[in-house]
């Protein structure tokens, strides 16, 4: 285990650690109720209660249909950084209401960023994870590339989220 320096001999704002996980393979879903987008989560261990963290995370979605995708950040099993309740609106870190002509057409490419700064009040292990969810498990999501493979115009794009820790 690396050694702690005192918050004090740094100062506030001061990046304690940084977390980066980028992932390379696709991850599929048809799931009208939220899934863990595999492989799409990092965890840090805070050094202080008052420590802060930004979230960084940037990914590219797309379908073979119009899937209005739902995407919501947690930080262990609580959702984080959500819109507030109004009417029927769905509460989301990020969401696209992309709707294609005849609102059947793939959705070849998407790119997606976001970032959050949390207040974990944690000097324990904290896990950030992005969940998504699709309106018609008709709609597939993909992550992490084109919705088709099957020429060099399509592609592959990794999926990263990077955690940085504030001193305070």
């Amino acid at each position: 285990m690396a050694a702690k320096i005192p918050v004090t001999a740094l100062g506030a704002g001061t990046v304690g650690q940084i977390v980066s996980v980028s992932k390379t393979d696709r991850f599929t879903t048809t799931s009208t109720s939220y899934a863990d987008i595999t492989g799409f989560t990092a965890s840090i261990t805070p050094q202080s209660t008052s420590s802060k963290v930004l979230v960084i995370s940037n990914w590219c979605w797309s379908s073979d249909a119009s899937p209005y995708p739902k995407f919501i950040l947690l930080r262990g099993s609580t959702s984080i950084n959500v819109g507030d309740s109004s009417g029927s609106a769905t509460q989301v870190s990020v969401g696209n209401n992309t709707d294609p002509a005849a609102d059947e057409n793939a959705i070849q490419q998407e790119q997606l960023s976001h970032h959050f700064l949390d207040s974990p009040s944690s000097a324990s292990s904290v896990t950030y994870k992005w969940q998504t969810k699709t309106f018609n498990s008709g709609r597939t999501i993909t992550v992490g590339g084109t919705a088709t493979t099957n020429d060099g115009n399509k592609v592959n794009v990794p999926t990263n989220i990077t955690l940085i820790e504030l001193l305070q």
